[in-house]
């Protein structure tokens, strides 16, 4: 955490290839595992870059994106990515992939890795980095055949101010859990006839204004000449 891992490493590479004079054949591709992680990193980077966010870099989630036909570094989320490979089996075109976040395991993110895996003999020119903040990296190297592992020391120079002095005084966030049945009596909440929103609650509510429609009197206008 606080490396530059995931606004950076995509950035050295499309540099990396761009010197090498491969700049317009690179295609890189960084999957997030959320959406609003993949808006935010695209519009940072591109910030970074100086450039407009869609031009060399771009995002797409569902039903949103924002890309051209310069995009070569392009954020999006497991699904998209998986979406694509429905279509594209063998992701033509692209040249590297990062995983980031591997360790927010779900249904996305390890069919994903299953599936790049059995891409990976087939395209012997794609690159597939995994990357993590905290994360058992013997594990997947093994399921990868044993890929090469490297280790980023971050210094905590680097780190907020926040985060500084939380590790220099080995204080800890303390996080509490509260159940949705229990939250009503800590916010001393009371459930009423015009607050609920089941049946009961109507048909309460309905008792209640009928009750009060039957104490007033009915008032009669003469009628208009």
């Amino acid at each position: 955490t606080g490396c530059g891992k995931t606004t950076q490493l995509p950035q050295y590479i499309l540099e990396s290839e761009t010197e090498s004079g491969r700049g317009a054949f690179c295609n890189i591709i960084c999957t997030q595992p959320r959406r609003i992680s993949a808006m935010a990193v695209a519009e940072r980077v591109s910030a970074e870059r100086g450039e407009p966010l869609g031009d060399s870099v771009g995002y797409k989630v569902r039903l949103e994106g924002m890309k051209g036909k310069n995009t070569h570094l392009l954020f999006c989320t497991s699904g998209i990515l998986l979406r694509r490979l429905l279509s594209d089996r063998n992701l033509n075109g692209v040249t590297h992939v990062f995983v980031d976040e591997i360790h927010e395991r779900g249904m996305n993110e390890d069919f994903l890795l299953i599936v790049l895996k059995d891409l990976l003999p087939r395209r012997r020119d794609l690159r597939l980095i995994l990357m993590s903040a905290t994360l058992n990296a013997e594990l997947f190297s093994n399921y990868f055949g044993g890929a090469p592992m490297i280790h980023i020391p971050v210094s905590i120079e680097m780190l907020p101010d926040v985060t500084k002095n939380c590790l220099q005084n080995k204080l800890t966030f303390v996080i509490a859990y509260l159940f949705l049945f229990s939250i009503t009596f800590t916010m001393r909440y009371k459930l009423t006839s015009f607050n609920q929103v089941d049946d009961y609650g109507k048909i309460k509510f309905g008792k209640h204004r009928d009750n009060w429609c039957q104490g007033r009197k009915r008032i009669r206008l003469p009628p208009l000449l």
